[in-house]
């Protein structure tokens, strides 16, 4: 599968060929591990279509704007992928986002995912777990399946077995 970065000139989405992604992430630090996710993503799913993906950035979500585009994007995308410090909960521009992003209530006709890859906070000695937390309970009350790092079915043990969704297909993991 092609990595795309989403752009009005990539044409339509094809929803049985390609899959979409939105990624946040708190910082540039933070980036990497999302930007490999995408890249493995892409290299499993095995398929002719794209990956469609954006890129939006904590800060950039505090402008009122930005936050509504972002969360339109993030409305008809098939994985949300929040890159961020673990730490006891998400600036509130990111909780406003997520806000948006459900209100929309776009309809689906497939599973979503909501992955959550946090650095640990080594000033916490790895006690707080308050961003996983909040976004466990979220993607919970919305349906949508929960992925995170450091979980009991953590991210690399999902990619592992080949879950990685094929475009069409009804469920997800």
């Amino acid at each position: 599968m092609e990595l795309v970065l989403r752009h009005p000139d990539n044409g339509p989405i094809e929803p049985t060929k390609d899959l979409v992604a939105v990624v946040v992430c708190e910082e540039p630090m933070t980036a990497p591990r999302a930007c490999a996710l995408l890249k493995r993503v892409g290299r499993q799913s095995g398929s002719e279509g794209r990956l469609l993906y954006s890129w939006w950035t904590f800060g950039v979500l505090a402008s009122a704007s930005l936050r509504q585009i972002a969360a339109s994007e993030a409305a008809e995308a098939d994985m949300v992928i929040i890159a961020a410090r673990e730490g006891p909960g998400l600036p509130q521009a990111v909780k406003d986002w997520i806000s948006l992003w459900l209100a929309t209530g776009e309809y689906h006709s497939r599973r979503r995912a909501l992955v959550a890859l946090l650095e640990p906070d080594k000033a916490a000695n790895g006690a707080s777990r308050g961003v996983v937390t909040e976004l466990k309970h979220l993607a919970e009350a919305d349906d949508i399946d929960f992925i995170a790092n450091g979980e009991d079915v953590g991210c690399e043990a999902v990619l592992a077995r080949g879950s990685v969704p094929p475009p069409g297909n009804s469920t997800w993991w």
